[in-house]
């Protein structure tokens, strides 16, 4: 399969050999104008080829995206599963008066944690237990850099400029 750097390579060759089979007479305008058609028609094709591909791509990260929230979900799950099982295991083990138990396989023992809070509703603690959390986070204000540009100054390590993309319907 032909890349498309190496059609875009031909093509540029092709037209040069099209200019000068004009200016020598070795070919006429209807001839040039038929092999250039061709060569933009492969290039059209080479262009489309890839455009589906690219479809195929974008496809296969949106099911991947997909497959990731799947799997956030089941470590969620799997979390809370580990959790209410540890809670059953200590509660078995109390009630049946085990600060240890084990096997070949695996040891267990009962351990007292620290003092924590439990908050049960929010909407009940009073302001003088609530902090504020503000993330600083510095961020280039593009906006700002454009405007300054587009009145005249000069930003260093900035310019403005205008890309393409490709709008798949």
């Amino acid at each position: 399969m032909t890349s498309l750097y190496q059609i875009k390579k031909d093509r540029a060759e092709l037209f040069l050999m099209i200019e000068h089979g004009l200016e020598d007479g070795s070919m006429d305008e209807q001839q040039a104008m038929d092999i250039a058609a061709q060569m933009d028609g492969v290039l059209k094709d080479k262009v489309l080829d890839i455009a589906a591909w690219r479809g195929n791509i974008i496809h296969v990260i949106d099911g991947l995206k997909q497959r990731k929230s799947a799997l956030e979900a089941r470590i969620k799950s799997s979390e809370r599963l580990a959790e209410r099982l540890e809670s059953y295991i200590v509660e078995s083990m109390e009630s049946l008066k085990l600060s240890s138990i084990e096997n070949e396989a695996i040891n267990l023992t009962v351990k007292t944690n620290p003092e924590s809070v439990t908050i049960e509703n929010e909407s009940l603690i009073s302001s003088e237990y609530w902090r504020e959390k503000t993330e600083i986070k510095r961020s280039v204000d593009k906006a700002a850099i454009k405007a300054a540009i587009k009145s005249g100054l000069n930003v260093s390590g900035a310019h403005i400029e205008r890309k393409k993309r490709i709008v798949t319907n």
